[in-house]
């Protein structure tokens, strides 16, 4: 098939062209190619930054397939719809879709099963539910071990790196993280080793590590701008920004890191901006921009999310209420540095550990001309024209 032969030679664009023809002339009674046109078309859009616009041919093509019996098909559909839902995080969605893959799959061992138990385990994480998430996680390495595959283990260790990462469980996070990277890149899965690697970069900033974390930032944008994973670019421009800042005493780029992340999230349609206007309140606080700094401040937190980011100011299993509480009443506080350790601490110390303990290692010019673009770039590339009506979200 000429869509399949584009995809091969790194043609996503001709591949798109080619798939919308053969969807054009096939009839709706066909089911089998029409599900696999739809699939091999959403794809072939996830790979180029259209989430959306792949979301909606995998939910066409789903029933499509369970109606012919093709379990594996189904199953891999299953699977790829959650994960969008868990970078979406629509969390109760993500778990609606995996239980509708496991009980296609069954209870019998298999790298399917395993690779549901794997994101499942992730999303419970996601939700709170910390000993479920444990258990399915503590499965799926036992049935990737269970079954010889090196590479079913990485990206079960993959998920593990996110889980441990959720629960400010840094030193596991790693451990897990090393493991992961070594058997995804035997295996040249880039889209998983770049996630797996984006959660080891915050795991080691965490850490007290921040020129580990940006060489691995490095490494994984350009990664993941190959393969387009959206969600894994914007979180390393954000720990970009944290190394910058760290290594570098850099306040204009991580306030700039803040305003490409309200840029991003306007091309995306998102609601969800606590990221940016988190940024951008504690670049104001810095510059003693007080009034500012609260307005932004109190924006990202009063924004409701499911996922940790750095301006949701707490760890996912924690309680929102006293999180909010606390926050808004450091940022009432003045500038001395009990008020700013105070507001460092709920964004788990990023900020406090950048400027009570300054690294002073300033990147090349070059070096940071290249960060500070290589984002908006990929972003502006993957921008739908202005009279899209669908924009991708998530």
């Amino acid at each position: 098939m000429a869509g399949q032969q584009a995809m091969k030679a790194a043609a996503p664009e001709d591949a798109l062209r080619h798939f919308d023809e053969a969807l054009a002339l096939i009839s709706d009674d066909d089911s089998r190619r029409r599900a696999d046109l739809l699939f091999r078309r959403g794809w072939t859009l996830r790979s180029v930054g259209r989430w959306d616009d792949g979301l909606k041919d995998w939910l066409e093509a789903l029933p499509l397939y369970e109606r012919l019996g093709d379990t594996r098909s189904a199953v891999r559909i299953c699977r790829g719809i959650a994960n969008y839902y868990i970078w979406s995080r629509r969390l109760e969605q993500t778990v609606e879709m995996l239980q509708r893959g496991l009980d296609i799959v069954g209870t019998d061992p298999s790298a399917d099963r395993c690779r549901l138990l794997a994101t499942a385990g992730l999303s419970q994480g996601g939700a709170c539910n910390y000993g479920p998430g444990e258990t399915m996680l503590k499965e799926a390495v036992s049935v990737a071990e269970q079954l010889g595959s090196e590479s079913l283990l990485g990206e079960v260790l993959a998920n593990k790196t996110a889980f441990h990462y959720y629960y400010n469980e840094f030193r596991e996070s790693l451990e897990d993280a090393e493991r992961g990277t070594a058997l995804l890149r035997s295996a040249g899965d880039l889209w998983q080793l770049s996630a797996c690697m984006q959660f080891s970069q915050y795991a080691l900033l965490f850490l007290g590590q921040p020129g580990k974390a940006a060489t691995i930032c490095e490494e994984t944008e350009p990664m993941a701008d190959r393969v387009g994973h959206r969600g894994v670019i914007r979180l390393t421009s954000q720990c970009r920004g944290c190394t910058d800042l760290m290594l570098a005493g850099d306040l204009d780029g991580f306030e700039a890191v803040g305003r490409e992340e309200l840029e991003m999230r306007a091309h995306l349609g998102s609601t969800a901006e606590e990221g940016g206007y988190g940024i951008l309140g504690l670049a104001d606080f810095w510059r003693g921009n007080w009034t500012r700094a609260r307005e932004r401040l109190e924006r990202a937190v009063g924004l409701e999310v499911e996922q940790t980011s750095m301006a949701s100011t707490g760890a996912v299993c924690s309680d929102s209420r006293p999180t909010r509480q606390r926050m808004r009443r450091s940022i009432s506080s003045k500038a001395d540095g009990r008020s700013f350790r105070s507001l460092a601490s709920p964004t788990r110390g990023v900020v406090g550990r950048s400027c009570l303990r300054p690294q002073r290692v300033s990147p090349s010019s070059s070096t940071e001309r290249r960060r500070r673009s290589y984002t908006r770039s990929s972003w502006r590339r993957w921008a739908p024209a202005p009279s899209s009506p669908t924009m991708p979200t998530g």
